[in-house]
């Protein structure tokens, strides 16, 4: 490894990292599948949005892809996050000394 820039961590590797930290509250709305992770923006959303940004994608085509438009917005529910081929997830709970209680999750792997 060598370093580039004070303060991060870069490596030459073909390895995919992603950690995200949110409250218990979004999270739970996250697995319910109220919320979506929106990895161009690096946010939960709304499903509405989520659909929103699917329908666009849709739209144009002559045979729709669901799935693809998906991995096309980069949007993920709690399921397919789960479940993405080549990667492994990992969540983690954690409490603040003033008692809040976060969220961090995400998926690493080849990309």
């Amino acid at each position: 490894m060598k370093i580039i820039r004070d303060g991060v961590f870069e490596t030459n590797s073909s390895s995919t990292h992603s950690l995200s930290i949110v409250t218990c509250e979004e999270f739970n709305s996250f697995k319910k599948g109220d919320l979506i992770w929106d990895d161009w923006e690096v946010k939960l959303i709304s499903k509405q949005e989520g659909m929103n940004q699917i329908a666009e994608i849709i739209s144009d085509k002559e045979h729709p892809d669901v799935d693809h438009a998906f991995d096309e917005c980069k949007l993920y529910t709690y399921e397919r996050m789960l479940n993405m081929t080549g990667y492994e997830y990992f969540e983690q709970n954690y409490t603040t000394k003033r008692g809040e209680k976060l969220v961090a999750f995400g998926y690493y792997g080849r990309d």
